[in-house]
């Protein structure tokens, strides 16, 4: 997890705004490193923060417009005549890295340049992906040469004197990697290459990496008089216009023999097609040859983009799709040049599409007769009104902001044996940063989608980065780890600015897919979360319409580390609450217990915070796509600076009122979204005190868990009291939601107190609750006492301990009450408070290692016990 990272991050980000940068600082600042060799260059290297590693193509910029970008290792050799040992300003730009800014809002570092005397500035990453190196094109190692160091990568026989080029398509053909792009530019003449070039690279021995670090070593196909890339499809009988080939792959045919085949393009520009038809290798002239020609109002009967091979119904297929796999033709090379054999994946019921009724979105197929479906078709259904986004494939919605649809533009899906799921990477058409520059991620049960949810992990700042493409065969740790490159390049983006040497050139990128932030986006309209409610018999929870028992296993997150409420920090830390509901997840929990704060969520008697209950509903997706439930606890008053004075200065009747309006505010919101498990109407409510004792009834770690009902009881019972109460609240909830669980949760008074009775959940009162919440610590030796306590709220209606920890026991006593009192509970909710089992570890206190001792026996024991039957 990287939010120790962020709180670091910030710490210092605050100091920056009262102090400007100076020369040898710390984090994101200029820092002296290593020795490096004998030159007389200064040098200059970024690196990422989390990693160490360097960073290609982050920009530095001098006051006066000087412009200097790191090489592939990160470096940038300077040596300025006048500017050598004196204090310079670079602004720093580098698309999903950023500087820090000092107190004025200048993003950048201070240097002083001297040669042997290197230094170093350090970005946080704020992308998922991280950029690796560029590719294609001269001078990678420019910098890095320059300043003495060996070059990384040993120069290929045949380099190509490549200065850039165009989308890739890779193959695996004859025991080595085949790498094929579009129009390639030249050093010697504006005009380049425009029939495709070539080049190979080694295929690694079994069970060894390719190494990706520093680039892949090309051998390029080369014209043996110039050296220059020679053309891999050079047609010349038909000399004009230039050729494209794409949706390269390896087939066999009717002999067994595999053949290398394509589809190509020959075009007069992009607009004008020539000609089109599948092309194949020539082996002994190692070039691409036209097999057939298909009519320029072939649409769709042929290859396109990146295909892949599946299995069904006992047939091999290639799948195309561009990115999306939509078009398929029997895995036989007779076959792929039949335009007859190709089907096209619709839910078109007929060839008039023009009525919703002929749009079947639950029932796709594949068929001969009509067009596939893409994203930009299922935008145009979706925008008006034909379709839900819950009924589209191939167009998924942002996971960050759901109203946001994503129309996919190129790219690949692939099998991942590490996520066990087919994983798209497209690039996006219309994106907020870039036209064409935001790359996303998503996955899905079967290449065919759907891809419900997408996350974002590489974005481009009015940059184009098109075409992007997944390899397999660069993949890593089974998969955990993948590398995908596309094409850089200012085209298409409105923007003038072209990086030097990294323009039209391909960048290559990595993954970590074991960050918990992609998990979620494998969510579906088939895997949508059940709504919970109460069995027929009132004995326990079910799934909603069936009798499948849910089992409530959960946790309290009701602050942080440094002891913040969620209110404290979900608006500008929203990653901080996504990685630690990911990781709660990845717990085994299903229930997260949330503390909602009257001060948060009403600006007055009578306004509730309107940017809270946004947020709460954001909260409310972020749960349903990690498939998780919230008790939400309202009404808290936790910290009493965020108490408002009209709220603390009210009488009882204007208290409840208040109170009401709160429920109703939440209830609003949350009515629809089957992520909410319950409300809890209050923490822990005491019901009567005097005026003088204060609506708050104790103190606990800087944190009023414990309020009054009532400061004027009167003559009235306690039990007349919380009736009252609880109908008044009840009701509120009640006017707009009549679907969602309520409860209370309460103290046990009877693990106090001898022969204490329930209150809240006495007959007189408990008639609107729809389950009882008691919050246990077990105290060491004293187990069959609490348990002895629990079976006081056995009532007749579900149970839940709604807090429990090993507060006041060990470990061990804990999990024997768990068991002992499964029989007759139906779930436990713990705590967790922003640290995973081995952050808590690695702090290497008592506390931490308590921490992590607990949360690994709560993940161990959950395993044992979520969602299962009640022993009998």
């Amino acid at each position: 997890m990287r939010r120790a990272l962020t709180l670091r991050i910030s710490f210092l980000a605050s100091l920056l705004l009262l102090s400007p940068l100076s020369p040898g600082s710390t984090y994101g600042h200029a820092s002296e490193v290593g020795s490096p060799p004998k030159s007389d260059w200064a040098e200059i290297r970024v690196v990422d923060a989390e990693t160490g590693q360097g960073v290609p193509l982050v920009e530095l910029r001098t006051v006066n417009e000087q412009l200097f970008v790191t090489d592939n290792c990160g470096r940038v050799a300077f040596q300025e005549p006048g500017l050598m040992g004196e204090e310079v300003f670079f602004f720093v730009h580098s698309h999903g890295y950023e500087a820090p800014r000092d107190g004025f809002g200048m993003e950048g570092v201070r240097v002083i340049p001297r040669p042997g005397e290197p230094v170093e500035i350090r970005l946080r990453r704020t992308q998922l992906a991280r950029r690796v190196c560029r590719l294609t094109g001269e001078g990678r190692f420019r910098d890095t040469l320059l300043l003495g160091y060996e070059r990384p990568l040993p120069e290929s026989e045949h380099p190509g004197k490549v200065a850039g080029q165009d989308s890739i398509q890779p193959v695996i053909y004859q025991d080595r990697i085949y790498h094929f792009w579009g129009d390639t530019q030249r050093m010697s003449y504006p005009l380049g290459l425009f029939r495709m070039a070539g080049a190979t690279t080694p295929l690694p021995e079994p069970g060894e990496d390719i190494s990706v670090e520093h680039g892949l070593p090309y051998d390029y196909f080369t014209d043996e008089k110039t050296g220059f890339a020679r053309a891999m499809m050079p047609l010349p009988e038909r000399p004009e216009g230039v050729v494209w080939v794409e949706s390269v792959f390896v087939v066999p045919d009717a002999s067994g023999r595999e053949r290398m085949v394509g589809h190509y393009s020959r075009r007069k520009n992009l607009s004008t097609e020539l000609e089109q038809g599948i092309a194949v290798f020539n082996d002994e002239q190692q070039i691409f040859e036209p097999a057939i020609q298909l009519p320029l109002t072939a649409t769709w009967r042929k290859p396109t983009g990146h295909p892949i091979v599946i299995e069904e119904e006992g047939i091999r297929w290639l799948v195309f799709g561009s990115p999306c796999p939509n078009v398929r033709v029997p895995a036989r090379y007779e076959d792929v040049l039949n335009p007859g054999r190709y089907e096209a994946f619709t839910c078109v019921s007929s060839k008039d599409a023009g009525s919703a009724s002929e749009i079947t979105p639950r029932q796709w197929r594949w068929q001969k007769e009509l067009p596939p479906v893409d994203s930009a078709r299922e935008l145009e259904w979706a925008e008006a009104g034909t379709i839900k986004p819950d009924d589209t494939r191939f167009l998924p919605q942002n996971i960050d902001d759901p109203s946001e649809l994503v129309r996919l533009h190129r790219g690949t899906v692939h099998w991942n044996e590490f996520r066990q799921k087919w994983i798209l990477i497209a690039g996006q058409l219309n994106g907020t940063t870039s036209h064409l520059g935001e790359i996303w991620y998503s996955e899905s049960d079967h290449p065919t989608g759907p891809f419900r949810y997408a996350k974002k992990i590489v974005t481009h700042d009015r940059q184009t980065f098109y075409n992007v493409c997944h390899h397999p065969f660069l993949d890593r740790d089974g998969g955990a780890t993948i590398y995908f490159e596309g094409t850089y390049t200012s085209d298409f983006s409105g923007n003038s600015h072209k990086t030097p040497r990294y323009n039209y050139n391909q960048i290559l990128y990595e993954l970590d897919l074991t960050n918990p932030l992609l998990h979620s986006v494998a969510a579906s309209v088939e895997s949508r979360l059940p709504w919970i409610e109460p069995s027929a018999d009132k004995t326990h929870f079910v799934e909603a319409g069936t009798d499948r028992p849910f089992f409530v296993w959960g946790v309290n997150y009701d602050h942080d580390g440094p002891g913040r409420l969620i209110e404290d920090y979900w608006i500008d830390e929203w990653e901080t609450v996504e990685e630690d509901f990911a990781e709660i997840a990845d717990l085994g929990a299903n229930v997260v217990r949330i503390h909602l704060q009257v001060g948060r969520f009403m600006n007055s008697p009578d306004e509730p915070n309107q940017e809270n209950l946004d947020q709460l509903r954001k909260l409310l997706e972020l749960a349903e796509r990690n498939r998780l439930y919230l008790d939400l606890t309202g009404l808290g008053c936790y910290h009493k600076q965020d108490i408002p004075a009209w709220y603390t200065e009210m009488g009882e009747a204007d208290r409840w009122n208040v109170q009401a309006r709160f429920w109703t505010a939440i209830a609003s919101v949350c009515k629809d979204s089957p992520a909410v498990f319950c409300y809890d109407l209050m923490n822990e409510p005491v019901v009567s005190g005097k005026p003088e004792d204060g609506w708050h009834a104790g103190e606990l770690g800087g944190k009023h868990f414990v309020q009054r009902l009532t400061l004027t009881p009167g003559d009235r019972t306690a039990q007349e009291i919380a009736k009252a109460w609880v109908k008044k609240l009840t009701d509120a909830i009640r006017e707009v939601d009549d679907r969602h669980m309520i409860t209370v949760g309460v103290i046990p008074w009877a693990h106090v107190f001898k022969n204490a009775k329930p209150l809240f959940y006495s007959p007189e009162v408990s008639g609107p609750l729809d389950f009882v919440s008691v919050h246990f610590y077990p105290k060491a030796g004293e187990v069959e006492a609490a348990l002895a306590a629990l079976k006081v709220y056995e009532i007749g209606k579900p149970l839940i301990v709604e807090e429990i920890f090993p507060l006041k026991s060990s470990l061990e006593e804990v999990k024997t009450f768990i068991d002992e009192s499964r029989s007759f509970c139906d779930g436990y909710v713990s705590f967790y408070w922003g640290k995973t089992i081995e952050e808590n570890r690695a702090e290497g206190d008592m506390k931490g290692a308590i921490l992590a001792s607990w949360l690994e026996q709560f993940r161990e024991h959950g395993r044992e016990i979520r969602n299962e039957k009640k022993p009998q």
